[in-house]
């Protein structure tokens, strides 16, 4: 008589509690990993990109004795400057 009370898991069921003891963040884990790999494969060319120009921009391998236009580097810093409140 006992076990006739005691509720029976579906198979289903069980199999799913099963999984979810042994890692609950396993789904989870899975789906962020996938994520992350989408967004870093689109925007990585934008990236490249942006550090390309970077590196154009800031040109540290010019001659120390050839002057340089700092103009754009002014500008830039200057602008940066008024959107900052302190």
């Amino acid at each position: 008589m006992p076990d006739e009370q005691t509720p029976q898991l579906d198979l289903g069921l069980k199999k799913a509690l099963d999984n979810l003891e042994k890692d609950p963040y396993l789904d989870l884990a899975k789906q962020v990993k996938a994520e992350y790999d989408l967004a870093w494969s689109h925007q990585k060319p934008k990236k490249d990109e942006a550090l390309l120009r970077l590196k154009l921009y800031n040109n540290q391998k010019r001659d120390k004795s050839i002057a340089g236009d700092t103009t754009m580097f002014t500008i830039h810093q200057t602008l940066l400057a008024s959107l900052y409140v302190d």
